[in-house]
Parts: C-alpha cells; sequence; structure tokens
C-alpha cells in the first residue's frame, strides 16, 4: 500500500509538471508549487501512518513511498508528461490560429485608431498653444485700461486730479 500512496504522489507531482509545462512561470511560483506538493506529501504519509500503523512511523513505509514514486515517474510519468506536450502543443496552436483570426485584426485597427487620435491630440496642442499666444497679445495692458487713472498705475502715485476723478 505505501508503493502505491508513493505512485499515487507521483501523479500528483505530474499534475504540476503539466502546470509547468503549459504556462512559464517564474522561479518563486515554481518555488510556491514545490512547497504546496511538499505539505500534500507529508499529509498524505501522515494520514496514511495514522490509518495503518497507528501512528508509528516505519522505515518501510517511507522506502515504499519513494519506490512507487520512483516507479511512477520512470514508467506512467514519462508517458503522461509526453502526451501532455503534445495536447499542449497542439491546444496552443490552435489558441494561435483563433488569436490571428479573430484578435489580430481587431488589434491593429485598434493601434491604427490610437495612431491617429494620437496625432490628432498632439495638433490639437500646438493649435491651441498658438492660439493662446495669439490671443494674451491682443489683451490691453492694466495701466492703460482707465485713461484717466494713467499717471497714477505710471508713477503708483495717487494725484489730486485723479483722486478728484475717483471719488466722483
Amino acid at each position: 500500500m505505501a508503493i502505491a500512496l508513493g505512485a499515487a504522489l507521483g501523479a500528483c507531482y505530474d499534475v504540476f509538471r503539466v502546470i509547468r509545462i503549459a504556462v512559464v512561470h517564474p522561479p518563486v511560483i515554481v518555488m510556491v508549487q514545490d512547497i504546496i506538493y511538499c505539505f500534500v506529501c507529508a499529509v498524505a504519509t501522515f494520514l496514511y501512518m495514522i490509518s495503518v500503523d497507528c501512528g508509528q512511523i516505519r522505515m518501510f513505509v517511507l522506502i515504499g513511498e519513494i519506490i512507487g514514486w520512483v516507479l511512477y515517474y520512470f514508467t506512467l510519468g514519462t508517458l503522461v508528461i509526453g502526451i501532455s506536450k503534445h495536447i499542449i502543443q497542439g491546444v496552443k496552436y490552435i489558441l494561435g490560429l483563433l488569436y490571428k483570426i479573430f484578435c489580430a485584426p481587431i488589434f491593429s485597427i485598434l493601434k491604427k485608431i490610437k495612431g491617429i487620435l494620437l496625432k490628432l491630440v498632439k495638433n490639437l496642442g500646438k493649435y491651441l498653444k498658438k492660439k493662446a499666444k495669439i490671443s494674451k497679445n491682443h489683451l490691453k495692458k492694466p495701466y492703460s485700461l482707465l485713461y484717466n487713472l494713467k499717471k497714477r498705475h505710471k508713477t503708483g502715485v495717487m494725484t489730486e486730479e485723479n483722486n478728484n476723478i475717483r471719488n466722483a
């Protein structure tokens, strides 16, 4: 039974191997997967020893698990991984074709629209800057807004004539 448990743990490891073949993971994710696998193995071994050996640690159980794992890995595991690689390649090929047929033209059109919109925004920005610069030239200087207070703004001193006009 320990050999069968080892083979089952080998099959569990193949699940992670197939996931790694299908999707490339950064090393941190691979480490997390390995930690999860070790936890699953530890829990399975603990539960097996509790149910069969009344919780006693027996070396032949651990050796049986290792033999079962190695046998599965080099026999059925090799076959499973070989078939999985071909299936994954086929699925990736089909998804690539679907992407080329449906998504690539849409992304191409969106890219062209983006280029046109960027040009329009750039030209609009230049146009607005030019108009803003021209519009500043038409504004009157603050000291010439009231012709009768012209002297005050130039000199900064209030004359008697300007004071009379201001109070009136």
